[in-house]
């Protein structure tokens, strides 16, 4: 397994487990907890909802090397850490490619005992207690294949494990191994006039029209509908949205029956949520 922190603010990483001028000496993400609450009863009590409180996880790092080089990796780890505390912009731990999002809160630095170097202690908390797993599919419009679409639109900061292409037919099928519903991002590119996708009979519809160049993105997680324009500045189409079935429901696992008119390119990428990582002992 892969460890790495990723500043929210900079997009600077920090392996931690694969090196050895930084390393993890201890860290367990392998633990979840649901609270609840309940009723009190004549026997026991009924349990009536389950929740979860943040996620606060303690890591313990070795730093080690060259005085200098020591000196250089706890300054630049603090001074990305804190960025992203004073700016309240949530940094990401990745573990191979599950991330959970918070901050690094506390820490405690000494001279170590069992090497040359320090090791400091660490508190990551993360408000939304989830690793998440994020699965993309690129949805072509009819005439169009693979290679006249790759590079267009967005770029992402990491790359998905799986980018397929759909076919022009308006019609499609893609299976999604996971046990939950899903929160979700869905862009759709112009030039396209009151898109709408249906996603197992449920649409995901949103009232404007976009020119070339411009695109829209909705966003469960964040409940936004957001217009990209072509010269730059960004609308608020929130009012513009599907009313009678909501366009943030999530998505469910499973076979999903994906439906369109082909006039329009749309990106979906899904945010699979698990309470630890996916467990990888090989």
């Amino acid at each position: 397994m892969i460890v790495k922190y990723v500043s929210g603010v900079n997009g600077k990483m920090f392996t931690l487990n694969k090196g050895y001028d930084l390393a993890i000496k201890e860290c367990n993400p392998h633990t979840s907890t649901w609270t609840y609450e309940s009723v009190s009863q004549q026997f026991g009590e009924k349990i009536t909802s389950f929740g979860k409180e943040i996620l606060e996880m303690d890591i313990r790092l070795k730093f080690r090397g060259t005085l200098d080089g020591i000196s250089e990796n706890l300054n630049q780890f603090f001074e990305e850490c804190e960025t992203d505390v004073i700016n309240m912009v949530q940094g990401s731990l990745w573990f191979d490619g599950e991330y959970i999002r918070g901050w690094f809160i506390e820490r405690e630095s000494v001279a170590s005992q069992e090497f040359y170097g320090w090791e400091q202690q660490l508190t990551f908390i993360a408000p939304y207690p989830f690793y998440i797993r994020e699965e993309k599919r690129s949805f072509l419009p009819a005439g169009k294949d693979t290679e006249e679409n790759t590079g267009t639109g967005l770029d992402y900061d990491y790359d998905y494990s799986y980018d397929y292409a759909a076919g022009a037919e308006g019609a499609k099928l893609w299976s999604i191994d996971h046990f939950a519903s899903s929160e979700f991002q869905m862009i759709i590119y112009g030039p396209c006039e009151n898109p709408k996708v249906n996603i197992n009979g449920h649409p995901y519809e949103v009232f404007t029209s976009l020119e070339t160049g411009e695109y829209l993105t909705i966003d469960s997680r964040s409940n936004t509908v957001i217009k990209h324009r072509v010269n730059g500045t960004d609308q608020n189409i929130y009012d513009l949205r599907g009313k009678k079935q909501t366009v943030f429901d999530k998505i469910p696992p499973g076979d999903l029956n994906i439906v369109w008119t082909a006039a329009f390119r749309f990106d979906l990428i899904l945010y699979l949520e698990r309470g630890e990582p996916t467990w990888n002992l090989s």
